[in-house]
């Protein structure tokens, strides 16, 4: 079986979606996506970035859609990049790489995630993919490369 990411990423990127902006670059959201990088993969996924001009002013589904999209896209790369976050990095390493990983095939459709834009959503997607108890963390945010 392998890792859902969405469930994983947001830990190291925001806190769980609890600490979705960084003074220290434009990376927001649930997964810290750059502005610019943000507009890029949301469009490619058919978001309207003028109504959603930066990942923390979209609602977490569409912050997940999205990410779903950049990962079928480009796998982990966007968040495993030399600069990105280290604490993630090392997750991956120590569960065997990307390739135990699901790195395609997961939904962009933003009505599949809409139990996430609640709490209590968020906390049973993280119990039902094996990962309840995992706490919010310290978010370290580094003003180099996010996706």
């Amino acid at each position: 079986m392998t890792i859902n990411p969405l469930a994983i990423i947001p830990k190291y990127e925001s806190s769980n979606c609890t600490d979705n902006h960084t003074s220290l670059s434009t990376s927001s959201g649930c997964f810290g996506f750059l502005d610019s990088s943000w507009k890029t993969y949301a469009g490619g996924a058919g978001v309207d970035t003028t109504k959603y001009p930066s990942a923390a002013d979209a609602p977490t589904s569409v912050q997940f859609a999205v990410a779903a999209y950049t990962i079928n896209k480009n796998g982990l790369k966007d968040w495993t990049c030399t600069g990105c976050d280290a604490k993630f990095v090392d997750y991956v390493n120590s569960h065997g790489g990307t390739s135990n990983f699901t790195t395609s095939g997961l939904s962009t459709n933003p009505a599949d995630y809409s139990s996430l834009d609640t709490t209590a959503g968020r906390s049973a997607f993280l119990a039902s993919s094996g990962l309840a108890g995992l706490e919010p963390m310290e978010v370290s945010h580094s003003a180099t490369a996010r996706p």
